[in-house]
């Protein structure tokens, strides 16, 4: 009984003790003539309970102050204090003693330096990271059930700003395929969030996948001494750390033929403004990555809802007319973003099979399917409804998918031809 009394008073010890370990700066290589200062920024830890299960605990210095993390609400008393014993003699051997009790000598390291508090990037890494860390040890088929899980999920939410589309939309998938129990896409989701919190801490930063996870944007006008010009092609919702909080439009440059997105949360400020379908002139904007295009969004623009024949052929000549590459830019897409990678395409199908059978598949014109994603929505109805009223597909627009080893594409919206004329089909 004596002893589990004074265990409050060792794991405090240790805490404090382990707080000075982590947080003191270590002298490192000379380089360039500068002594560089490197220190201990955050430790994961596999620990055993003392009737065998294990746990994952991450710890790290926030604002000074020693944060443990991952499953540390699941662990034991006793177990934790392990690991705190351990940090508390990471000292050297001519630290003093600490002496909180007769009979308990605990070795830590002289009060250091105040430290520098972690940076937004960083505490957002240590965010993902303990979501990561906590399904990966729940398993994905527990983990919408586990405490530690949810605790780590509602960090992320209170680590990333309205405008972090892409880490929303992480969240928001990663939620999916646990509910849906796909381990598969589990896994990469798992590594993206440990692909972004790398990249977070490394110098220099990998701009791309950063600006894609936060919502950083620059500004800038929007073509050297001219304007531009863009067509939206349709709207969606999607999945954040709400259910379809994210709002995202997607843009034609009628000028070069790129795909662009304007997206945001419900708190990130308002996107611009006009009905589906418009044209908007755009004179400044700010830019960015997203998981699914260039991302834009318009500062100072004009609006016009009257989208005539021109355009939509326009949008015709834009379309990708073979299929073949598209596994290649899923990849290259991959490269960088991992499984958040949902890149948006335009594309153009020679003909379209299996409209009888209500399941539209396009294809190219040397054979190449690219089949559409069934969601339950009635897509691919309201397009079957309009190909056997007599409409030819023209072009389709959509989000690259991989299932199963499959590409697919999940539609958005589509232009369908009557006689001489075209229309837009919303589809989502």
């Amino acid at each position: 009984m004596k002893e589990r009394a004074a265990q409050p008073r060792r794991i405090e010890a240790w805490r404090a003790a382990a707080r000075a370990a982590l947080g003191r700066a270590r002298p490192g290589a000379d380089v360039g003539g500068k002594a560089e200062l490197g220190r201990l920024v955050r430790l994961l830890a596999e620990l055993q309970e003392p009737e065998g299960a294990r746990r994952w605990v991450t710890v790290s210095l926030d604002g000074g102050e020693l944060r443990l993390g991952g499953e540390a609400s699941e662990a034991s008393p006793e177990a934790l204090a392990a690991l705190l014993e351990l940090l508390a003699g990471a000292g050297e051997p001519a630290a003093r003693t600490l002496d909180t009790e007769p009979g308990l000598r605990v070795s830590t390291v002289p009060e250091a330096p105040a430290v520098s508090e972690p940076t937004v990037l960083e505490r957002q890494a240590a965010a993902v990271e303990d979501v990561c860390v906590a399904v990966g040890r729940t398993g994905a088929r527990e983990a919408l059930d586990s405490p530690a899980v949810a605790d780590a999920l509602a960090a992320v939410a209170g680590a990333f700003g309205p405008a972090a589309v892409g880490a929303r939309r992480w969240v928001g998938r990663l939620r999916l395929a646990l509910a849906r129990r796909h381990e598969q896409q589990v896994a990469g989701l798992l590594a993206s969030g440990f692909r972004f919190a790398e990249a977070a801490r490394a110098r220099p930063v990998t701009d791309g996948l950063l600006t894609a996870w936060t919502g950083r944007a620059r500004l800038e006008s929007a073509l050297p001494g001219g304007e531009r010009h863009l067509l939206e092609l349709g709207r969606e919702r999607l999945d954040g750390f709400e259910r379809g909080e994210l709002q995202v439009r997607h843009l034609l440059d009628l000028e070069s033929g790129g795909l662009l997105v304007e997206a945001a949360s419900g708190g990130a400020g308002p996107l611009s403004v006009g009905p589906w379908p418009r044209r908007v002139r755009v004179a400044l904007a700010e830019h960015g990555a997203s998981p699914w295009a260039p991302w834009v969004r318009p500062l100072q623009y004009v609006v016009s809802l009257g989208v005539g024949r021109e355009h939509l052929e326009e949008v015709e000549g834009a379309a990708r007319g073979e299929f073949a590459t598209l596994l290649d830019e899923m990849r290259a897409a991959r490269v960088v973003l991992g499984e958040l990678a949902e890149p948006v395409v335009l594309v153009r199908p020679a003909r379209v099979e299996g409209v009888d059978e209500g399941q539209p598949v396009p294809i190219d014109a040397t054979g190449t399917p690219l089949p559409l994603q069934r969601s339950g929505r009635g897509e691919g109805r309201v397009l079957c409804d309009a190909l056997r009223a007599g409409a030819t597909l023209r072009w389709v627009l959509g989000r690259l998918l991989v299932s199963d080893g499959r590409l697919l594409l999940r539609p958005v919206s589509a232009g369908v031809g009557h006689d001489d004329s075209v229309h837009l089909l919303r589809l989502r």
